[in-house]
């Protein structure tokens, strides 16, 4: 982990892993075994895309003020940035995946049915680590941490990469 970010420097393009407080974040993070729970894609003007139970949209990203954070300080070029915010606009509207919480479920558990993961897909669904993984996969960033498909991501893997830090809300 690196030194700490502002809030007001987070670039677009990077991701936010959230630990929010909400009853169904607690039970992510229990069920993760983590204490993050959220992730978002900074798109900039203060702006960020989220995948939500109520489906993927825009919000403020000051609704997470207050909430412990960390940012990705992956360095891109501009170009790349573009790429990924683009990519996570592109998906405004989507359904939230609740069909991956079952296969993240058994992979949490040793069964790696590649299979499983396969089945589940649905393109126009998504949960917030796919979200990210998918919009940094535009931008060239591989943030898949190991896994087959980014829908197998958890919001914990994305923290625990090494080029994040501590957000500090500015």
């Amino acid at each position: 982990m690196t030194a700490m970010v502002l809030s007001t420097e987070i670039e677009p393009g990077q991701y936010v892993c959230l630990r929010t407080k909400s009853p169904l974040g607690a039970v992510v993070r229990v069920f993760c075994h983590s204490p993050y729970d959220h992730v978002v894609v900074y798109i900039g003007a203060g702006q960020c895309v989220q995948a939500t139970i109520h489906g993927t949209r825009i919000t403020p990203l000051d609704i997470f003020r207050g909430c412990q954070a960390v940012a990705s300080t992956d360095r891109m070029t501009k170009a790349a940035g573009e790429a990924v915010v683009a990519k996570a606009k592109s998906m405004v509207g989507d359904e939230y995946g609740w069909q991956y919480l079952p296969v993240i479920a058994t992979r949490l558990a040793g069964v790696k049915w590649d299979w499983l993961v396969r089945v589940s897909q649905d393109h126009d669904a998504m949960i917030c680590s796919e979200l990210a993984v998918l919009a940094g996969a535009a931008g060239g960033r591989d943030w898949l941490c190991g896994e087959p498909m980014a829908s197998c991501v958890r919001p914990c893997q994305l923290a625990a990469r090494r080029t994040v830090a501590p957000v500090v809300w500015a």
